[in-house]
């Protein structure tokens, strides 16, 4: 089933019995106490609790929503030219949008699902999420999200040009992965929302456009998949790095963040909605080995994390450190400056900026410094191995939360696993290479176009 293509001129439009659409008027809670005045069934037949009322003891036919929303480090910077066919094909096979009960259903909006988007002419128009209201879900700019497969998507002419991705993805792919091995009776549903450059004081808290369209989102997913009984699950934060930039965003993170976190729960009534937020991508070391924090004020946004974290109950922070001593390389979320991204030869990226400009294909809000800093601009977000790293530890976290052991060794694995109790942690740490099998190396890049060391 496909979700409302034409949104922005529905917004209005309340569900009657049997219909796939709902009112999407975000600016009220929803009534998940059983349709009362101007809700929709559909509505209805959600619910939020994740404790024996639901996902923890659900019934099997119930559907697990979790949300994902944040910046660009959320509609992500992993190659998907570098992931393996076997798991591309796994994923595939788990999430095809043509089939109402596939085990996976996976939605995304702009340039979450970029290309492979069906507005894609809109969404590929580059900056245009800073020129027009695309979250604004009474604006004819409104980016909707649609049900597409999960995996890498198709990537805009300027991203495939600039960034030499083709295709990218975020942490979506390994948790995804994960969560449908943590409840394999369950669909599970996927959405995931997210703004470049956006910043959690005007994008995101109660009353923004961003906050009314993640309720708007679970509002449609509810609608497509009626009649079931919708359940959010949980809800996955990437974001931060713009409000790091910024002495005033900075110091009210914390609170920006509580009432992000408080309101979402109220607005959905999944009161106790477990949420992960991720750390930010960390710098470069200094001379003297230290790491150098890329931000001015980031030691605040990430001293924000773990104070909400710790004050609220079934709140998580994976901070991008690792957690001991004992913790080997692949607790640490690497950026792409630390090697296996490429970039565009400084030739080739004068080429390609006269070229698109004589096109008018760049943001013409871009300054002249904005355009130089765009050829390291894919070297400083997360790379595909953080990506992977981060979907598999936020699907750990989620499980625990709703009081699931990990799940064991995927059994679709033909090696086998390493020992009896090895779970599909241990798998997506212990097979991370064979997953990405075909990262460029540093041999493979011509001069100039590695990102390793760019500051």
């Amino acid at each position: 089933m496909s979700l409302l293509r034409g949104l922005a001129s529905a917004v209005a439009c309340a569900a009657t019995p049997g219909s796939r659409f709902v009112s999407l008027d975000a600016t009220k809670p929803l009534d998940l106490d059983g349709g009362k005045a101007g809700t929709s069934k559909a509505a209805s037949r959600s619910t939020s609790k994740p404790g024996s009322d639901g996902a923890g003891d659900g019934a099997d036919d119930d559907v697990m929503v979790f949300l994902l929303a944040g910046q660009s480090n959320m509609v992500g910077r992993g190659n998907g030219s570098a992931l393996s066919k076997k798991l591309l094909r796994r994923l595939h096979s788990l999430s095809d949008p043509t089939k109402d009960d596939s085990p996976i259903g996976y939605y995304a909006a702009g340039l979450a699902g970029a290309s492979s988007t069906s507005y894609n002419d809109s969404v590929c128009s580059m900056g245009i999420e800073h020129r027009q209201k695309v979250f604004d879900l009474r604006s004819s700019a409104f980016q909707p999200i649609e049900r597409m497969r999960l995996g890498p998507v198709d990537g805009c002419a300027w991203e495939k040009a600039i960034f030499r991705l083709d295709t990218h993805f975020g942490p979506e792919i390994s948790l995804g992965l994960a969560l449908n091995e943590q409840w394999p009776t369950r669909r599970i549903v996927l959405s995931k929302r997210a703004l470049s450059g956006s910043t959690l004081a005007t994008g995101w808290t109660p009353g923004t456009d961003g906050y009314r369209a993640l309720l708007a989102d679970f509002r449609l997913i509810a609608a497509d998949n009626y009649p079931r009984r919708v359940v959010l699950s949980g809800f996955l934060w990437l974001q931060g790095e713009a409000d790091a930039k910024d002495a005033a965003d900075a110091s009210n993170y914390e609170r920006n963040l509580l009432r992000l976190v408080t309101s979402l729960r109220h607005d959905t009534g999944a009161l106790e909605l477990p949420i992960v937020f991720v750390g930010l991508p960390g710098g470069l070391p200094r001379e003297d080995g230290e790491p150098a924090p890329p931000r001015p004020y980031q030691e605040e946004v990430d001293s924000a994390f773990e104070h909400v974290a710790n004050s609220l109950e079934r709140v998580s922070y994976l901070a991008n450190a690792p957690a001991s001593a004992s913790d080997g390389p692949s607790h640490h979320l690497a950026i792409g400056s630390e090697g296996g991204v490429a970039r565009l030869s400084d030739a080739d990226f004068e080429d390609t900026v006269r070229r698109f400009s004589k096109m008018r294909k760049l943001d013409p809000g871009l300054t002249d410094e904005a355009r130089a800093a765009l050829r390291n601009q894919v070297c400083y977000h997360y790379s595909s191995a953080a990506h992977l790293r981060i979907g598999a530890r936020a699907a750990g976290t989620l499980a625990w939360r709703h009081n699931r052991p990990p799940a064991p060794w995927p059994t679709w694995d033909s090696e086998g696993a390493p020992a009896e109790n090895a779970t599909i942690y241990d798998y997506l740490e212990q097979r991370e290479a064979h997953l990405l099998p075909h990262l460029p190396t540093e041999d493979q890049m011509g001069g100039g176009t590695s990102c390793l060391g760019v500051r």
